[in-house]
């Protein structure tokens, strides 16, 4: 190991949090060399460099590997996109990519990354019931719920969020049966931990570690992860689960589908989500989403009807 990397070790400091994977197949290091050179390919296009790159490297005394990118990229301002110079400044953004490897469970924690297609066909998400129990104990408090409707109306609202001390002993159980728990906050042991069903994430709040103790740390999740914490005596069970179309789609015929332009505004802004088109003469070209979204701000959220 270089004095760089050792450096970059020591010294790189990160949330503790991370997208929590199980494995489908084994992660080969073939796959991690390949998932690296495409970051690094899209960054070099983008008049960027590699700046520091660690591959399938063992956490001292324990049966942890880590993966480690950072790279930088130029990127214009959106601010300044519309303008036609080919002298316009850009931006020098700098972004990390991070893989650690624990039994058969992966966690990815990014920034400025495109998504690994290639990477995400060998995981699959960890269910909901293990993702909450991973990090509730009896002393546990709610103390952030964020809710989905799953009516199927065009003009019924479509997500919520409470927020208290303890939703557990506040907050009604009547026919919260047709909602699913999109995300949580848990405060435990003077900690306040979020959890995004959707995305299968963790974060412990407003801590920051260097990789071997990030390492650590997801370690103890995991082991939690592979015997969690029973849920079926918490608010969670009150609420229903999303069912994914890949658990068992022999049995299940779609027959509506959901736009919610809310979750792509979302998307947009936290830059998971590019919109562009590809113009006459070939190039691609973003487009404004505010104007998108006011066109079908009379929609936001609407159903519609999958042909056979």
């Amino acid at each position: 190991m270089t004095e760089k990397q050792l450096a970059y070790i020591e010294n790189f400091e990160i949330n503790e949090g991370g997208y929590f994977y199980e494995c489908i197949n084994p992660i080969s290091r073939k796959l991690l060399e390949n998932c690296f050179r495409t970051i690094k390919e899209e960054s070099k296009d983008k008049g960027g460099k590699k700046i520091v790159e660690i591959i399938h490297q063992k956490v001292p005394n324990e049966a942890i590997f880590f993966s480690l990118l950072v790279f930088s990229y130029q990127n214009t301002p959106t601010f300044l996109s519309k303008i036609e110079s080919p002298n316009l400044p850009k931006e020098t953004l700098i972004g990390y990519f991070v893989i650690i490897e624990i039994e058969n469970y992966i966690v990815l924690l990014s920034r400025h990354t495109p998504t690994i297609k290639e990477l995400y066909q060998h995981l699959k998400p960890i269910q909901d019931n293990k993702l909450a129990g991973s990090v509730l104990s009896d002393d546990s408090n709610f103390v952030q719920l964020k809710i989905t409707n799953s009516l199927q109306m065009s003009d019924a609202i479509r997500n919520k969020s409470f927020e208290g001390k303890d939703l557990s002993n506040s907050l009604p159980r009547y026919n919260v049966g047709k909602s699913i728990v999109k995300g949580t906050k848990i405060r435990d042991n003077n900690q306040t931990i979020s959890i995004s069903f959707s995305t299968s994430r963790l974060c412990l709040l407003g801590t920051k570690s260097t990789i071997y103790e990030l390492c650590k740390w997801c370690k103890t999740i995991i082991s939690f992860i592979m015997n969690p914490y029973d849920i079926s005596h918490t608010i969670l069970n009150s609420y229903a689960r999303s069912i994914k179309w890949s658990d068992a789609p022999e049995n299940l015929t779609p027959q509506y589908l959901l736009i919610d332009f809310f979750e792509l505004m979302n998307y947009v802004e936290s830059e998971k989500l590019q919109l562009v088109y590809n113009d006459e003469t070939g190039f691609y070209k973003p487009i404004e989403f505010s104007k998108l979204l006011n066109k079908y701000s009379d929609i936001l959220a609407d159903f519609f009807i999958v042909s056979q």
